[in-house]
């Protein structure tokens, strides 16, 4: 058989088996989900809030998410709601502080990943403000820039230098 016949029939095997494959993938995005409505009665401090937020990173905190299920994908949205609420709340009672508007940044971007209705806007509206309110910061402009959950080993040191310089604000 000649050789271009054989490249032929490898590269119409190789596509009925990514199109077979792709076919039997799970719809994990059935439909966008709403964005929660309300602040929490009683939230819980800042740091456990911000704890729990990053406990989210490895399953919702890259896109796409790593959720599996349809059943995945509601509990985690769940618990992001949860979340949310309370970091609204947190937002109310002191105001757009740089660890509060990390928070909210951080939870948006969340959102995004899991598909919430409108948080690339809360995403956008929360970075802009973020940046406008602590132009020197690192943390802010790095929360709009560096993927969550990875290894910020050199940012943090780059940070520290910048701080013991006065130039990088130590959140309040």
């Amino acid at each position: 058989m000649p050789t271009r016949l054989w490249c032929f029939l490898f590269v119409l095997a190789l596509h009925s088996v990514i199109s077979a494959g792709a076919g039997s993938l799970p719809n994990l995005h059935p439909k966008p989900l709403a964005m929660p409505e309300g602040v929490a009665a009683q939230p819980r401090d800042i740091s456990t809030v911000t704890e729990e937020t990053q406990k989210l990173e490895p399953l919702i905190g890259h896109y796409p998410p790593r959720y599996r299920t349809e059943e995945e994908r509601q509990a985690a949205y769940t618990r992001w709601s949860g979340l949310l609420s309370e970091a609204r709340a947190l937002r109310t009672a002191s105001g757009d502080t740089q660890p509060v508007l990390a928070l909210l940044s951080n939870l948006a971007r969340q959102g995004h990943n899991i598909d919430v209705s409108d948080a690339g806007t809360l995403a956008d509206t929360t970075l802009t403000l973020y940046i406008e309110k602590f132009p020197e910061s690192v943390s802010c402009h790095t929360a709009a820039t560096l993927p969550q959950g990875q290894d910020h080993t050199l940012f943090e040191k780059l940070r520290a230098q910048l701080i013991s310089k006065g130039i990088e604000t130590v959140p309040k």
